[in-house]
């Protein structure tokens, strides 16, 4: 039986239309997800972490044939991946709270560690963390589709040490966050398909900013001036109509023309304009002397 057969037609949980006015949205839509169940996330700080790299070679790959001079020296560490590994995992459900489960399992968080020799050459080992976990989450009950257990990792070394034999001791900050997923399908709203805009090209330009500034040398801090040294009756003006009127060196009709506000707002201004006009002049006889050298 179909989702659109006679029997299921305008069914509340089967796909179809919408009906009446529901601010744009057109359908209801099956669509098939991750669905989190639970998660939690613990941070901690493990000491003294004794981590066995794998393989230590050199950063640059000129120098592969050549071995490490001791001593080594630790530089740092981080993880290498996002994504840890769940190992021995256990799930007892609790009876007297349904829908939860005690979790235990060890994650593996691989990590790089940064080192130098005495010869000052930078090397990089691959090495892994285990860290223990016994949380208490979500669980879903058993259905035909299982439900799985993920987990995002991040490891950041404060401190460390070459021990030998290629092994380190650390001092990691860890974050671990697991997840309770199942891959379902959800029912949901739904505005109608996405509509794709054209691309926009990338064009630098270089020029722009100081062709604008050498022809229009007034700016944001002339309009602000204007507007804020312009008789109160003239404050809804727009900032460019203030300084059009100050670059003609005049006054509009009905602005006192004795008013003392008015005089050093022109001549604030053209100040401005000349100091202006004399560095970016200055500016361009540099740039044309540098290139004719």
């Amino acid at each position: 039986m179909s989702f659109y057969s006679y029997k299921n037609c305008n069914q509340d949980c089967c796909p179809g239309p919408i009906k009446g006015e529901c601010r744009g949205l057109r359908e209801k839509v099956c669509v098939q997800v991750k669905k989190v169940y639970d998660s939690c996330m613990q941070q901690e700080q493990l000491d003294k972490v004794c981590v066995t790299v794998s393989d230590m070679i050199p950063v640059c790959e000129c120098e592969c044939n050549q071995p490490f001079t001791p001593p080594i020296c630790f530089e740092s560490c981080r993880s290498s991946s996002y994504t840890g590994t769940i190992r021995n995992l256990v799930i007892d459900r609790i009876c007297d709270r349904p829908g939860f489960a005690r979790v235990r399992c060890a994650v593996d968080i691989p990590i790089d560690i940064l080192f130098t020799d005495s010869c000052c050459r930078e090397g990089i080992g691959h090495g892994v963390i285990t860290v223990s976990k016994d949380v208490l989450l979500c669980i879903p009950d058993e259905s035909i589709v299982p439900f799985t257990m993920e987990s995002l990792v991040s490891a950041i070394c404060v401190s460390g040490r070459y021990c030998g034999n290629n092994t380190f001791e650390l001092t990691i900050c860890v974050t671990v966050i697991l997840k309770v997923l199942a891959e379902v399908e959800m029912l949901i709203p739904s505005f109608g398909f996405c509509s794709v805009p054209p691309c926009e090209e990338f064009a630098e330009n270089v020029c722009g900013e100081r062709g604008a500034s050498f022809f229009r040398p007034w700016g944001r801090i002339d309009a602000r001036l204007a507007q804020r040294t312009a008789p109160s009756a003239y404050k809804k003006w727009p900032a460019s109509m203030a300084i059009k009127l100050a670059g003609f060196g005049r006054a509009p009709s009905g602005w006192p023309a004795s008013s003392p506000r008015s005089t050093g707002l022109l001549a604030q201004a053209m100040r401005t304009t000349v100091r202006r006009l004399r560095s970016t002049a200055w500016a361009v006889v540099a740039h044309l002397a540098a290139t004719a050298g």
